[in-house]
């Protein structure tokens, strides 16, 4: 979580290709995953990095009962992380 939330993009890659297996998909107090971090902080390389290890380019995150669900590419577009969105569009169609 901390190489992704500092947007440190080799410690990211060094880490996803050098440590032992784990939960990529794994959510943090606010019910969010590292996918949902990097597409809001519009870190594209980090999140292609995350798809292409695993991440879920579907997965919800909701903050509360009365709050909406958002996925990934809600928290790119939300935050006019246009070069994100378009990833996301990009590698969904592809995996699709």
């Amino acid at each position: 979580y901390e190489a992704v939330n500092n947007g440190y993009e080799d410690l990211t890659r060094k880490l996803l290709m050098h440590t032992r297996p784990f939960d990529i998909n794994q959510r943090d107090a606010t019910d969010e995953q590292p996918i949902h971090n990097a597409c809001r902080r519009g870190l594209t390389n980090i999140a292609k990095l995350l798809l292409e290890r695993g991440a879920d380019i579907n997965s919800p995150s909701q903050k509360g009962p009365n709050e909406p669900i958002q996925r990934p590419i809600h928290f790119a577009r939300d935050c006019d992380n246009i070069e994100t969105v378009k990833l996301l569009l990009n590698f969904s169609r592809e995996s699709g």
